[in-house]
């Protein structure tokens, strides 16, 4: 059910979820399913965020500007589902060394993430021997249709329907503290304030404002959590992007076939990059990353046009008149583009556009690399707000280039050269667009999970080392940020997290 901005909330709830977007939402549905018991939801948003950038979101800026603190954040139901591109693809085993959580263990999930965004079963691993090296491999992420990316459509029918799942709006938790029975979560609601006393707090709001979060439990415990776990809000990192030179083709055809977008029956799409061989020595030098080939265009083609009415479905409203327009100047490429989705089941690409080369490589977590409350600047209630200290360092630098060099001996070395020249943009430049990326918006680290609190904040159950009553989950809890978009990981986690409560309820109901 769905609780209006100005209906009554509970005094008392056993288990509380904050966060009703591409985490919380999904996680708090499966919660109420798998225990059996009410979970309340809480978000800071309305219906939806209408503008790109949101007030309550405001952070304070210390090191580089890091744009995903502005950008990559949405408040509301279904939160950054609304805007997001939509890769999925989990984490091979070797970029999860170290961690207290194995592929394994979360490989069981995916089917329920598949199921989620109505994905095909199936590997997400290249099986064209012409790709495979022996420092790089394919993989295939899988994308959902632009209609099944945001959770709350695809959630919606399940929570209206549920006696068990109640989704609140327009609910800003303002501080958490621990009491002896319970969980206290301060709420600033649109005309009120609230007090709820939870049994167990799930913090699932965005990595940025769930690691705020934490730190506000933190200054309530009068520094217990940071004292017991000193790594609390710091090594926080990104992916960092940027392009490193182009394909000159010498059939574009057969580029067009290999790197466009393809689609499966269900609509489901795919896209293929390359990222480190599992079992390459390189892996002791170079972090995880991938490199994929896309294209550049002025952003008025057909293709772009067609791109902003399909987010326009994603986020539930209507195509504006200019991207209508521009469609209709542009039918013969969109004619041929149809042609392409039906007949040879790809994306084509847009007319005079050139093929260029990203790579994305993990960014160091570095100690002293940390979002912080702000000693000076608070929000419209009155909270500190988060002091992000994120820079781009040489070292970054030096492994963007590293991960670019192996990929040029990758397209060099076999078949893929039969297709096109792979030509690198000069250094100075590469560098220089790099460290002014702002990040990609794949934040993780700032509430790391780990073995021993000494190394993280939470543990292999994504427990609070200081307050094991309260668990964090998303992409702030990865230790690292992987060699592919962390999505898909973070939803194994929560997918986990959710089984595990079930078993502890049937457990107790014995």
């Amino acid at each position: 059910m769905i609780v209006e901005p100005d209906a009554p909330l509970p005094e008392r709830v056993e288990t509380l979820v904050i966060g009703a977007g591409t985490i919380g939402l999904p996680l708090a549905v499966k919660l109420a399913e798998t225990t059996g018991k009410p979970v309340l939801c809480l978000d800071s948003g309305g219906w939806s965020q209408a503008g790109d950038t949101h007030p309550l979101n405001a952070v304070e800026q210390r090191g580089d500007r890091y744009d995903g603190a502005d950008l990559g954040r949405f408040r509301g139901l279904g939160g950054t589902s609304t805007r997001w591109g939509g890769a999925l693809i989990p984490f091979q085993p070797a970029d999860m060394t170290g961690w207290p959580v194995s592929s394994e263990e979360l490989a069981p999930f995916i089917g329920e993430v598949e199921q989620l965004f109505g994905l095909d079963p199936g590997t997400y691993h290249g099986s064209d021997p012409m790709l495979d090296g022996p420092d790089m491999v394919p993989r295939l992420a899988k994308w959902p249709p632009f209609a099944k990316r945001n959770v709350w459509k695809l959630l919606e029918g399940e929570v209206r329907r549920s006696d068990t799942c109640s989704v609140a709006l327009e609910n800003v938790v303002t501080n958490l503290a621990s009491e002896a029975d319970a969980i206290r979560v301060e709420i600033a609601r649109p005309n009120a304030w609230h007090v709820i006393h939870a049994s167990k707090v799930i913090i699932a709001a965005g990595a940025i404002e769930t690691t705020r979060l934490a730190l506000l439990l933190d200054r309530a415990m009068d520094g217990a959590v940071s004292r017991m776990s000193p790594l609390l809000g710091r090594t926080f990192g990104d992916h960092l992007s940027v392009e490193v030179g182009r394909i000159v083709p010498r059939d574009r055809v057969a580029l067009n076939r290999l790197f466009g977008f393809r689609f499966a029956r269900s609509g489901m799409m795919r896209n293929l990059r390359f990222e480190l061989a599992p079992e390459t020595p390189l892996r002791e030098t170079v972090r995880p990353g991938f490199v994929h080939v896309g294209y550049a265009t002025d952003g008025d083609t057909g293709f772009d046009h067609l791109r902003a009415a399909m987010q326009a479905v994603q986020r539930g409203t209507m195509p504006s008149g200019g991207a209508v327009a521009g469609l209709l100047r542009d039918l013969p490429w969109l004619a041929r583009a149809v042609k392409w989705r039906f007949a040879d089941k790809r994306q084509l690409f847009p007319d005079g556009a050139d093929l260029v080369v990203h790579c994305v490589i993990e960014q160091g977590h570095e100690r002293d690399s940390r979002i912080t409350l702000s000693d000076t600047l608070s929000d419209a209630h009155g909270t500190p707000l988060p002091a992000i200290d994120w820079t781009v360092t040489p070292a970054d630098v030096e492994q963007l280039h590293a991960l670019a060099d192996i990929f040029e001996r990758h397209w060099d070395r076999g078949e893929l050269a039969g297709l096109g020249t792979f030509e690198r943009f000069p250094r100075a430049g590469v560098e220089q667009a790099l460290v002014h990326s702002g990040g990609i918006y794949h934040p993780t680290g700032s509430t790391r999970m780990a073995a021993s609190a000494a190394d993280g904040v939470v543990d292999a159950d994504l427990r609070l080392f200081a307050e094991p009553r309260v668990q964090l989950v998303g992409t702030s809890v990865l230790p690292s940020g992987g060699g592919a978009n962390p999505t898909m990981t973070a939803l194994l986690l929560a997918m986990r997290l959710a089984a595990q409560h079930g078993r502890a309820s049937r457990r107790q109901g014995r």
